[in-house]
């Protein structure tokens, strides 16, 4: 089987997949011997040529072998077929499945790169969704759970941290917890232990230790320190 464009040809096989390009003339024929059956979706949008990229899917390359059955595409285009009345639901239905799709082609394909660790997001996206993740579970995470969820490394995750920050992930970390320690030792009345608790120091003593180290005074006698300035006010 071959597709020709340009005056390109590829010889197609069993799992294939081809883009055929907005706008530009193409000839593809199937092998008259061993007739091919194939499945297509025409989609375009502003974000078409960045997402069939990821996939490896370009204008220079547009032929690559699935790495997955292209039979495993069938239920979730089965089901844009499904919704072919013209109905506002309908519509929404359609371009899900269709990101179902493209999310699949790209997630399988990512295999085919030749860096392993490259990855699909800028430095400051990734940095910015950690700092978002951290905000909302300083209180219960390690440093790998912060790599596990926006899906780098964690050597990466180091890098990219002391790249942007100055700081590794842990040191990021442990400051932004202290930091919360510190305005509820200033403004309210919980106990040191039931602040330690709160974000994520089981044992006291060792948050006293480490918070010390960062302010050099205990939790207590940096409470009695802010007393002291508002008194004084």
């Amino acid at each position: 089987m071959f597709w020709r464009r340009g005056g390109t040809h590829y010889e197609l096989a069993a799992d294939d997949i081809f883009l055929i390009p907005k706008g530009q003339p193409i000839q593809y024929h199937a092998d008259y011997e061993n007739p091919w059956e194939y499945m297509w979706i025409t989609f375009d949008g502003t974000m078409a040529e960045a997402y069939l990229g990821y996939a490896g899917l370009l204008n220079d390359h547009c032929a690559i072998h699935s790495q997955i059955p292209n039979r495993c595409y069938l239920p979730m285009i089965q089901k844009m077929l499904d919704t072919n009345q013209l109905t506002f639901a309908n519509e929404i239905k359609r371009v899900g499945y269709l990101y179902e799709i493209l999310s699949t082609l790209i997630e399988t394909q990512s295999s085919l790169r030749t860096n392993r660790n490259q990855y699909d997001y800028s430095i400051d996206t990734y940095v910015d969704y950690a700092l978002q993740y951290i905000k909302m579970n300083y209180d219960r995470i390690k440093v790998q759970d912060i790599a596990d969820y926006i899906g780098i490394n964690r050597s990466y995750l180091t890098s990219i941290f002391k790249k942007k920050l100055e700081v590794s992930p842990q040191e990021y970390l442990m400051r932004f917890r202290l930091n919360i320690a510190a305005q509820e030792l200033a403004g309210t009345c919980r106990s040191v232990q039931e602040i330690a608790t709160s974000i994520g120091y089981d044992n006291p003593l060792t948050f006293s230790k480490i918070f010390k180290q960062e302010y050099g005074v205990s939790p207590r006698h940096y409470r009695e320190e802010k007393k002291e300035i508002k008194n004084e006010k």
